[in-house]
Parts: structure tokens; C-alpha cells; sequence
């Protein structure tokens, strides 16, 4: 036997939610969580799992330096449209970012590149320029 929860009723005959309607019991007792009221719903906070992130506001406060040291983390997602809203740069890779801010903008030395991104940039052997050697060199 299933009870219909029902919020009780002031003396007007409206409904209050000050105190929670009795507990369903029966078949029905698992079928909906009890919630707010439709009043106070619309302005809760995002259930748990979900957060309400403004993507923009997020790019706008990266600290490239930090990234790149390892002192700040930040999601993919947020550095890519930060990279987009900084530099123009529409499609990004992690090894382009980091080719970027570290050989072309030199916004920090290569040796305090942080191990995890240090994979991304090219040895350094590689990006310098190599001189042939001479018949003429001393040995």
C-alpha cells in the first residue's frame, strides 16, 4: 500500500515546506528522492558530480608559468581555450603549447620545464643549429 507525500497545508490552504512530508512507504517508497521545494530548487547547488564552470573566466587566469613549472595544474580543456583566447591558436596540442611558450616566447628556461611536459619539447641537440665540421678543425 503506497502513501502520496503531500506537503501540509497552512491554515489558508496553502502549501508549506516547513516541515518535510512523511516518508513513502511500499512499493512507491523508491521511487523519487524527496527534494526542495520547487521554490528553492531553481537556486541550489549543481548535484554532487556536477559543477557549474565558466570556461572563459578560467582562461583568462591561467598561470602559464605555473603550468609550466608544475606548480599549477589545470585541466585540457582549460588550457586549450586559453591557448585559443591568448595566442589565436585554434587547435592546440600539449607539444605545440609547450614548443610554444617555452622555445618561441621563452617565458621560462627549458631547465625548469617540469618532467612531465619536458617530453613535449624537442632535445636540445636537436633544435640547435648544427655547424659542419671543418678538414681544417684542431682535433
Amino acid at each position: 500500500m503506497a502513501v502520496d507525500a503531500a506537503p501540509a497545508l497552512a491554515p489558508g490552504g496553502e502549501a508549506t515546506w516547513d516541515a518535510p512530508p512523511p516518508a513513502p512507504t511500499g512499493e512507491g517508497a523508491d521511487a523519487a528522492p524527496r527534494g526542495a521545494p520547487p521554490d528553492e530548487a531553481a537556486g541550489a547547488a549543481p548535484p554532487a558530480g556536477e559543477v557549474d564552470i565558466d570556461l572563459d573566466s578560467l582562461a583568462e587566469r591561467i598561470n602559464w608559468v605555473g603550468w609550466l613549472t608544475g606548480a599549477e595544474r589545470y585541466e585540457w580543456l582549460v588550457l586549450s581555450k586559453g591557448a585559443h583566447k591568448h595566442f589565436k591558436q585554434a587547435s592546440t596540442s600539449k607539444r605545440w603549447l609547450v614548443q610554444n611558450l617555452v622555445v618561441d616566447r621563452k617565458v621560462i628556461r627549458p631547465d625548469q620545464l617540469c618532467p612531465e611536459l619536458a617530453q613535449y619539447l624537442p632535445a636540445i641537440a636537436e633544435a640547435a643549429p648544427t655547424v659542419a665540421a671543418s678538414p681544417e678543425a684542431p682535433k
